[in-house]
């Protein structure tokens, strides 16, 4: 039976999504994933991304300053950058089904710039000195904190090589969501199905229903949004679903027209066939953003003297992610850590649009209150 979700939707006509940061950290998710196009299953957090980087950017000086500023955070600025990030992470963990920490690990007899310190004031911030020259307590420390913030689904993000006597600080921030369908999928109507890779077909567990999604199309794409069940949470599963083959149009992807295609989306019963899936994944950050704008960061001329007062610059920026979708809710998750080191019978329906995930597409997480992607990644093997 069909029956109309209560939704706790906005009128999506209505939705400008014109938030400074919200634009710069949309920005951000586009060039990052357009830079990662080789992975074959991919997942990332542009939140939990930006988030980390931004404690750099706000240390960053002079040129370096300047450059970043450009590259990165072009419409919020450094000066309004800490305010931002505040009144954003208060929207979109004002449910309770997403939870977001960030933390700076500072070395032994490391103290940071009064100035910088103020910056931080009005943002939650965990700080805490550590003997970054005993490795394999250093990272045991920070990991372990990581793995309770995501419920233990990101456990080992740094390794002891990781950090050194020469590690004056590392910046680290986790993302963790989990809410449940506001219309579960019925377990009893997933059941194996093709999903077409190019010219090979794969079987995956396809998960069927037929309800009211919000849904929009165009010439190249179908989005379908997937609510989930937490009152008052404008956080939704977004998919997007090629009508031609994925990489002919990831390359000029931009999330900037998800946003508009969002304002776009209409309620219409949809047959929706989606695979069961889960996607985990390591990422080398630094040497996907040194593809992008934001190499001035990791120049070794970079100016970041005001964090701690000495030259320091990003040796590592790692990633993992991870993201579940299964009849009953989502799970995903994300941790960053920028490192810086000195130098059945079918009852009949009506007419419904049908939506068959069975070839690669996009998939995320993203805020309808303030429309910022909080998880982007794409499914080519299920």
């Amino acid at each position: 039976m069909i029956h109309k979700m209560s939704l706790c939707f906005l009128s999506f006509a209505s939705l400008a999504f014109a938030a400074p940061l919200t634009n710069d950290i949309n920005e951000f998710a586009g060039a990052f994933h357009r830079a990662n196009l080789n992975r074959e299953n991919s997942c990332f957090s542009p939140y939990s991304l930006f988030s980390a980087l931004s404690y750099l950017y706000m240390g960053a000086k002079e040129d370096t300053a300047y450059r970043m500023g450009l590259a990165f955070c072009p419409e919020t600025g450094q000066a309004n950058l800490p305010s931002a990030l505040m009144n954003l992470e208060n929207g979109v963990t004002s449910s309770g089904s997403l939870k977001v920490t960030n933390g700076i690990w500072l070395g032994k007899d490391v103290s940071l710039l009064p100035t910088y310190a103020e910056a931080l004031t009005d943002l939650k911030v965990h700080t805490e000195s550590l003997d970054f020259a005993d490795g394999e307590g250093s990272t045991s420390t920070i990991n372990n904190r990581i793995s309770s913030d995501t419920e233990g689904t990101i456990k080992n993000l740094l390794s002891p090589s990781d950090v050194s006597k020469m590690t004056e600080l590392v910046i680290t921030n986790a993302v963790y969501f989990q809410d449940k369908w506001a219309n579960p999928f019925s377990k009893n109507q997933t059941e194996p199905a093709p999903f077409y890779i190019n010219e090979e077909v794969v079987t995956c567990d396809m998960m069927h229903q037929t309800t009211y999604f919000p849904y929009f199309e165009n010439e190249n794409w179908q989005l379908l949004l997937l609510p989930t069940e937490s009152k008052n949470s404008s956080l939704n599963c977004f998919f997007l679903l090629p009508k031609v083959p994925l990489q002919d149009l990831e390359k000029t992807f931009n999330v900037s027209d998800l946003q508009s295609w969002l304002t776009l989306t209409t309620d219409r019963v949809v047959r929706l066939a989606l695979p069961r899936f889960s996607v985990k994944n390591k990422i080398d950050a630094k040497a996907v953003l040194e593809k992008t704008d934001l190499s001035v960061a990791f120049a070794r001329d970079a100016n970041f003297l005001g964090m701690t007062g000495t030259e320091i610059l990003p040796s590592a920026v790692l990633h993992e992610a991870f993201f579940q979708v299964n009849e009953t809710g989502i799970t995903a998750s994300a941790a960053t850590a920028v490192i810086m080191m000195r130098t059945c019978v079918t009852p009949v329906r009506p007419y419904c649009t049908p939506f068959i995930a069975d070839h690669p597409f996009l998939f995320g997480v993203v805020d309808l209150n303030s429309g910022v992607v909080l998880f982007l990644g794409k499914l080519t093997r299920p």
